[in-house]
């Protein structure tokens, strides 16, 4: 990797980094939701590959717009049925 390559590379990490945990730029509404993250991330790869299989090669952009309505939808269904219930059995610190 070049010289100014490895600069934007570093200054792309740095903002991800500032912009996820900088207090000022917390939205507590987010929170108040819900937290989807986990399932998201549980469901994303076997749903982008049952359409992949059930429609065929398709750009990754499509494969985004028609994956991601399910896969948000099993990411609520998960936290509201299966995750925010079992967090009742976890010991305080």
């Amino acid at each position: 990797m070049g010289g100014i390559a490895s600069v934007l590379y570093g200054a792309v990490v740095y903002a991800t980094l500032v912009l996820a945990y900088h207090p000022a730029l917390d939205v507590p509404a987010f929170r108040r939701l819900g937290d989807y993250s986990y399932g998201i991330y549980v469901y994303a790869y076997p749903t982008q590959q049952a359409i992949a299989s059930a429609l065929g090669p398709m750009p990754p952009l499509l494969l985004f717009g028609l994956a991601f309505p399910a896969i948000f939808a099993l990411a609520f269904a998960s936290w509201h049925a299966i995750e925010r219930p079992a967090l009742r059995f976890k010991t305080p610190k």
